[in-house]
């Protein structure tokens, strides 16, 4: 398979969210895509960034944010620490900051814990975290 490109924000945004003007385009691009067996590429920062602006800005609920997150895996993408990213979404889920969630497990997948912070609420009694302060 050969990578098509790199996805931006705005262009996941519009095809979920399902934008009157750009959803079409996106999806023509999904399809295009799959009949040629390729692939985008989503970074991490743009993961991050959907959850902060779905949650944030429009005022999405976590678990449906969480849904849309989840939903990346129906068009043909590929996820940066796509197992970083869905296991930060239950933690994101049970209240945790997506961001704060990412850091966490990242820290415990490449074995570089425990996480320093002064973090009280998102990492209090977290097992790899310590408090500092």
């Amino acid at each position: 398979m050969r990578c098509k490109g790199t996805l931006d924000t705005n262009v996941i945004l519009r095809y979920f969210l399902q934008d009157k003007d750009q959803s079409e385009a996106v999806e023509e691009l999904f399809r295009s895509a799959r009949k040629e067996g390729s692939y985008f590429y989503i970074p991490l920062t743009v993961v991050l960034e959907l959850v902060f602006v779905l949650h944030r800005t429009y005022r999405m609920e976590k678990e449906a944010v969480a849904d849309i997150i989840r939903s990346l895996k129906t068009i043909p993408a590929r996820i940066e620490k796509e197992s970083i990213v869905f296991k930060a979404l239950e933690l994101f889920i049970r209240g945790m900051k997506f961001s704060d969630a990412v850091i966490y497990v990242q820290a415990i997948e490449e074995g570089a814990t425990p996480v320093y912070t002064s973090d009280r609420e998102d990492f209090k009694g977290k097992p790899h975290a310590v408090l500092l302060g």
